[in-house]
């Protein structure tokens, strides 16, 4: 019985280090041990268990930070809250462009489309919702990168990037330069990454604290966003990325 109860406090050790985890972003081993009341050595080992199961990834300065099978990165918001708090934005950036346009979040080094309104148009790019894909080659993905410190940017990819058939980033160095010019625009590009064809646009909205929530994109085919300009386009999903942004940020607080 004793050492089934020290298995049990054991898991319910991990659980809770897991929960601050998720709600600060990033943890180093004297914080997990004051947060759980225990010796930095037992934080230690339960850091590493996490690690062990994909749920921490351990990055410089002995940090540790979400990992992919933590499930979510949007901090105390599930994806429930989430959408319905986004959905008028969505469907406002929707109405001015035409265009088909996601919400998407981000689950470890990937991104997961949540919501979405296709566009009406003849020619158009189809709707996506439930299509998970390798964060680097999206521009929702990018965005929200571009928004964390590289050292968790690169500690997440600890394993390298995914393969992609049409990725246009081929290693960590050149992520590197391409979110710093992401975080200068504001914006990201996914130029023909993902689909033949596609762009997509995206923009990261951020919580009080800086951290990713989540990102708006609009998709259009290549020729179109060609021809009608993007400063139009970008300068919609700015404009809806800082008012979705806003209201989720108020709907936390409240």
């Amino acid at each position: 019985m004793q050492n089934g109860e020290a298995r049990i406090t054991s898991v319910d050790r991990a659980l809770a280090l897991l929960l601050v985890l998720r709600e600060r972003g990033r943890v180093g081993v004297s914080e997990a041990a004051d947060s759980l009341e225990v010796a930095p050595s037992t934080a230690h080992r339960l850091l590493n268990t996490l690690v062990a199961r994909g749920f921490a990834v351990q990055g410089p300065g002995r940090q540790y930070y979400v990992g992919p099978e933590a499930g979510v990165a949007h901090g105390t918001m599930d994806n429930t809250f989430l959408a319905h708090h986004a959905r008028a934005h969505l469907e406002a950036l929707h109405a001015r462009t035409t265009e088909t346009v996601h919400l998407a979040v981000r689950t470890g080094t990937d991104i997961w489309l949540l919501d979405g309104i296709e566009s009406t148009q003849r020619l158009k790019v189809g709707l996506c919702v439930g299509a998970r894909m390798p964060g680097y080659v999206t521009s929702s993905g990018k965005a929200m990168f571009a928004a964390l410190d590289w050292s968790e940017v690169e500690a997440l990819h600890a394993r390298g990037l995914a393969d992609w058939p049409t990725a246009a980033i081929g290693d960590l160095g050149a992520l590197r330069d391409h979110l710093e010019a992401v975080r200068e625009a504001g914006y990201a590009i996914n130029d023909e990454e993902t689909e033949a064809g596609v762009v997509v646009v995206g923009a990261s909205m951020q919580d009080d604290d800086g951290r990713p929530i989540a990102a708006l994109t609009i998709a259009a085919p290549r020729d179109r966003w060609n021809t009608r300009g993007s400063d139009q386009t970008v300068a919609a999903l700015l404009d809806a990325r800082h008012a979705c942004e806003r209201a989720l940020r108020a709907a936390v607080r409240t």
